[in-house]
C-alpha cells in the first residue's frame, strides 16, 4: 500500500510518553487539523491518528490493536504474532494481522545517518553488535517523513528517567531498566546530532516542545503556538458556499468606462502608419493613474505559467516568457479585490466598440489579407498578461495567421526599460531583415497591427540587468465563422 507523501508538507505532533505529559490536556490534540502520532502504550490513554511500535505485540494494550480509527505501523515480523488479552490474562487468539488498519514495515538495525531518510527499510537504531541504542522514536520519525510530514513537534520527549519520573501513564521501571533507558538517551542524542544537518537539507523540521527536555539537539517550540499554527479554523459559515466559483460576476456597462474611454480615444486618435506594415503606435492608452493601478494589481509570480516557444527556452529548460491567461480558474485564484479589478479591465478590452475601432483604423492592413471578405470575419478577443524574464527573446516573425489583430500595452514601472520595446522589421527580397523602427517600452504606451504576410516583428534579448518585462496583450483571433 503506497502511503508516501499522503500528508505532504503537514505538521505532526509526535507523543513520546515522558512523565512531563502526566497532567497534559489531551483535548488539545483533538482539535481539527491536528495530526498526532503515538508510540507504545501511550495510545491507550489518548487516541492518535497514527501509532507504531517495535517491540513484541504482547507488550501493548489490546485497546490500541482493536481501534479501527488508529493507523498502526507494525514491523512485518510481528504480523503473525498474538496480542495480549489483559482481561483474561492470556494470549489472545487474535494476531496482529487480524486487526483493522494495520500496515507492516520492514526494519533494519544498522544506523547509517547518510542514508537514514531514504533507505528502503526503516532503521530504529543499532543492534547490540553495532553499539546498541534502538528506539521506537527513530521508527516513528522515519514513518512521519515517509508520510510527507515536514514539521514534527515532539511532546513528552524528556530524555530523562528515574524512579520518580518514568512514563506519563502507569508503568513500573526497574533500576536496570532505568539505566538502559538512560544509556539509550545518550546514544540517541548522538544519532540526532548526525541526523540534524541531513534533516535540515531535506526540509524536515523537528522541534522539541518540552523546555526541560534533556534532548537539546532540536530547537524548542512553544506547544500552544504550534497547535494554533496547525489548527484548522472552523468559525466560517457554510452559507453561500454552493455557488459557481468560476463564473465571473456580472458587471454593469459603466464599470469599465474608466479603462475603455482612454483606450478608445487613443486608438481613434493614433495616426495610421503603413511602414514597414500597417500599425498604430499608441501613447497614453492608459493614463498615468490607470497605469499605476495596473502595476499595483499585477498577479504574483506563482499565478503565471510558462509560455513555451523555442526562442524563450533557456539552458535550464525553463521558459523566460510567462503568462496569465485570465481563465476562469486563474481568475478564481486571485484575491477578491484583485479579481474585481481585472474583471473591469477585461470588460473594457473585450468591448465590441474597441474591436470596431481597431477594425476601422487597421482596415488597410486587414484588407491586404482578407480583401472583400473582411466584413464577414468574426473575431474573438483574447487577453493575457505577459511577464518576460532574463534571457527572453523572439526573432522576427509575423504571428500565426489565426491571429488577425495584435495589440500590446507596455507596463514598465518607469522609463528605464525604454530599449526593450518590440522591433518592427522590413523584409527584403533576399530574405534578410532590416530593423525599421522600435516601439519605445514606456509607461502607458503600446502598439497595434494587422497580422499579415508583412507584419514582421521581434524582441531583443532581455538582459540580466533588466527587471521583468511586463505587458498586457489583447489579440483578436479568427472566430468560428472566420475564413481566410
Amino acid at each position: 500500500m503506497d502511503v508516501a507523501d499522503l500528508y505532504h508538507g503537514q505538521t505532526l505532533f509526535l507523543v513520546l510518553n515522558g512523565s512531563s505529559l502526566k497532567d497534559f490536556d489531551w483535548d488539545k490534540l483533538k482539535r481539527p487539523g491536528i495530526c498526532s502520532f503515538g508510540v507504545n502504550n501511550g495510545a491507550h490513554g489518548f487516541r492518535p491518528q497514527f501509532w507504531t511500535c517495535v517491540d513484541d505485540p504482547t507488550r501493548f494494550m489490546e485497546s490500541i490493536w482493536r481501534d479501527p480509527g488508529i493507523l498502526k505501523f507494525v514491523p512485518q515480523a510481528h504480523f503473525d504474532k498474538p496480542v495480549w488479552d489483559a482481561e483474561k490474562n492470556v494470549l489472545s487468539s487474535s494476531k496482529v494481522r487480524d486487526f483493522a488498519y494495520v500496515l507492516g514495515y520492514r526494519r533494519n538495525e544498522r544506523f547509517q545517518a547518510a542514508q537514514w531518510l531514504h533507505e528502503d527499510t526503516i532503521n530504529w537504531g543499532n543492534h547490540a553488535n553495532y553499539g546498541g541504542g534502538r528506539s521506537v522514536m527513530l521508527a516513528a520519525l522515519r514513518i512521519a517523513y515517509l508520510l510527507g510530514f515536514r514539521r514534527i513537534n515532539l511532546l513528552g520527549c524528556d530524555f530523562h528517567m528515574d524512579t520518580q519520573h518514568r512514563y506519563w501513564f502507569d508503568e513500573e521501571r526497574t533500576p536496570n531498566s532505568i539505566r538502559n533507558n538512560t544509556n539509550s538517551y545518550r546514544i540517541l542524542t548522538g544519532y540526532f546530532e548526525q541526523l540534524k544537518p541531513i534533516f535540515e537539507r531535506a526540509g524536515f523540521q523537528v522541534f522539541n516542545c518540552n523546555p526541560d527536555s534533556q534532548l537539546k539537539v532540536f530547537p524548542f517550540a512553544d506547544l500552544d503556538t504550534a497547535l494554533r499554527e496547525a489548527e484548522v479554523r472552523m468559525s466560517a459559515s457554510t452559507r453561500g458556499m454552493y455557488v459557481d466559483r468560476y463564473k465571473p460576476a456580472s458587471l454593469p456597462k459603466e464599470a469599465c468606462r474608466e479603462f475603455l474611454e482612454p483606450l478608445l480615444a487613443t486608438v481613434n486618435g493614433a495616426e495610421v502608419q503603413t511602414e514597414p506594415f500597417v500599425h498604430l503606435q499608441l501613447t497614453q492608452a492608459f493614463p498615468d493613474p490607470l497605469h499605476r493601478s495596473l502595476l499595483a494589481h499585477l498577479p504574483e509570480q506563482h499565478h503565471f505559467h510558462e509560455l513555451r516557444h523555442a526562442d524563450a527556452i533557456q539552458p535550464d529548460g525553463k521558459s523566460a516568457r510567462l503568462r496569465f491567461s485570465f481563465g476562469d480558474k486563474e481568475m478564481a485564484s486571485l484575491p477578491p479585490e484583485q479579481r474585481a479589478f481585472w474583471q473591469r479591465v477585461l470588460m473594457a478590452l473585450r468591448d465590441p466598440t474597441l474591436e470596431k475601432a481597431f477594425r476601422e483604423r487597421l482596415k488597410p492592413g486587414l484588407h491586404e489579407r482578407f480583401r472583400d471578405s473582411l466584413s464577414d470575419i468574426m473575431l474573438n478577443p483574447v487577453v493575457e498578461l505577459i511577464r518576460d524574464l532574463t534571457g527572453y527573446r523572439i526573432g522576427a516573425h509575423t504571428d500565426i495567421f489565426k491571429k488577425v489583430i495584435t495589440t500590446q500595452y507596455y507596463l514598465p514601472e518607469d522609463d528605464s526599460q525604454e530599449p526593450l520595446g518590440t522591433t518592427f522589421y522590413r523584409r527584403h527580397e533576399d530574405g534578410k531583415f532590416e530593423p525599421a523602427l522600435r516601439m519605445p517600452f514606456l509607461p502607458g504606451s503600446g502598439y497595434a497591427f494587422a497580422v499579415n504576410s508583412r507584419s514582421w516583428h521581434g524582441v531583443d534579448t532581455v538582459t540580466a540587468k533588466s527587471k521583468p518585462r511586463h505587458s498586457l496583450m489583447l489579440t483578436y483571433y479568427l472566430g468560428k465563422a472566420g475564413r481566410i
